[in-house]
């Protein structure tokens, strides 16, 4: 009995430190011509900070400027919308929150925004979002966003978008948002995948 007991104490705690959005901590790059995030297609330049909450690595999405005083967005997704080769994230767990750590500085006016959306069967049945706006004035502040679902609760995958601006079209000025340790959670416990 007492072996079972350490078996299952070793399982659940392997769990519960289990993450759940494929390189949600941003830990692991590949290079083109720029450091790229790994199931991750990227538009822009985001770029690997060593600036991180956890681990070694975050990702920063910015506003850059193109020409005089005309600034550009970068952005992340789990989808391609280009040539469909990437196809949201397989995920069966059983969320509340949309969870991250955010470090930003963004222009007047301007906001960045994050997005989960949920499926189940090709069907969009949950989402969570959120517009960050202002300064974090050079630190990680920790994000709890509420999940809305639409009836089930039983997604299949999981849709992300992260973008530094929450808008189409040109930036105010530059800005940036610094995000890390990209999760799911029930009642403050992580989930699993």
């Amino acid at each position: 009995m007492k072996y079972l007991t350490a078996l299952l104490i070793s399982f659940l705690t392997t769990v519960t430190i289990a993450q759940n959005v494929p390189n949600g901590n941003f830990e692991n790059w590949d290079t083109e011509d720029f450091f790229v995030t790994n199931d991750w297609v990227s538009y822009g330049k985001p770029h690997r900070s060593s600036e991180s909450m956890t681990g070694q690595y975050a990702i920063t999405l910015e506003n850059y400027e193109t020409s005089p005083n005309t600034y550009n967005s970068s952005s992340i997704y789990n989808v391609d919308w280009i040539d469909g080769e990437v196809d949201k994230f397989p995920y069966d767990g059983d969320p509340l929150s949309m969870v991250f750590y955010a470090n930003y500085n963004l222009a007047s006016g301007d906001s960045a925004y994050l997005e989960s959306g949920f499926y189940e069967k090709g069907r969009w049945i949950g989402d969570a979002k959120i517009k960050v706006t202002g300064t974090s004035n050079g630190s990680f502040l920790k994000y709890s966003v509420p999940i809305t679902w639409y009836g089930s609760r039983t997604p299949d995958s999981v849709y992300i978008g992260m973008r530094s601006l929450s808008h189409q079209g040109n930036a105010n000025g530059y800005g940036f948002i610094t995000i890390d340790d990209f999760h799911y959670e029930n009642i403050g416990n992580r989930t699993v995948d």
